[in-house]
């Protein structure tokens, strides 16, 4: 039997219709099925986000990728224009974010949804990491090395280097990161930070997409599966 875990959406625009409308890519049921996973979809309505979650046995969360953090989330500049940012989706992940404390279960951000991790705890995000990171170069459509720097993480799973996915053009390195957060992988050019996860919680971020087409899927799968379906992450519950 497949465990349910709560996933966040993506907001789209659309031209035809005036209306708000909440997304989510095909590829992540396919993912999940192979991981034992059933996704409970959740609307980016925050003041229904927990309402909507009573009475569905869950075993977790995943916030997934897609739209650009607003800055007011983290304490960025609010003048300057960014494109595809959506208030509402920010506010229903953190009540997501919190939800999981207080439920104390394990939680999954997926790029942006890493990034959502350390702007919730404090952190902040850099806009533009090809023209803010030197010697970091483009992040987005292609793949790169990432180095696992947690030793435990490599005695857990055994990979000190993944060839992972990049959609991303924001980002964080260590200036960024919030502290209750500690980075696992990083890029080799640049110190960008592709992993986190919480000292205390098993609250985990990585800055790839393991839904879409990534040399890393077979570490993506046992990574899921420890997160979710082993009930133990690392020591931390």
């Amino acid at each position: 039997m497949l465990c349910r875990v709560a996933i966040s959406m993506r907001v789209v625009e659309t031209t035809a219709y005036q209306e708000p409308r909440d997304a989510l890519s095909q590829n992540w049921f396919g993912f999940l099925k192979s991981c034992g996973i059933m996704p409970i979809l959740v609307p980016n309505v925050a003041e229904n986000a927990i309402s909507y979650l009573e009475g569905i046995e869950v075993r977790g969360v995943i916030l997934t990728g897609g739209n650009n953090v607003c800055p007011a989330t983290y304490g960025g500049d609010s003048s300057a224009p960014i494109s595809d940012a959506f208030p509402g989706r920010d506010e229903t992940e953190a009540i997501l974010i919190d939800w999981a404390i207080s439920s104390r279960l394990p939680l999954l951000g997926t790029c942006r949804g890493m990034q959502m991790l350390n702007a919730h705890f404090g952190g902040t995000i850099l806009t533009d990491l090809e023209s803010q990171v030197p010697g970091v170069g483009n992040h987005v459509a292609c793949e790169h090395k990432v180095q696992v720097t947690m030793s435990r993480m490599v005695k857990r799973f055994g990979f000190e280097e993944l060839v992972t996915n990049s959609y991303h053009k924001q980002g964080l390195t260590e200036r960024e990161l919030a502290e209750p957060l500690e980075h696992w992988a990083v890029t080799p050019e640049g110190g960008v930070i592709e992993a986190v996860m919480h000292r205390e919680r098993p609250l985990v971020g990585i800055q790839w997409h393991p839904e879409r087409p990534n040399r890393a899927a077979e570490f993506d799968r046992a990574l899921l599966r420890c997160l979710f379906l082993d009930g133990d992450l690392f020591g931390h519950r």
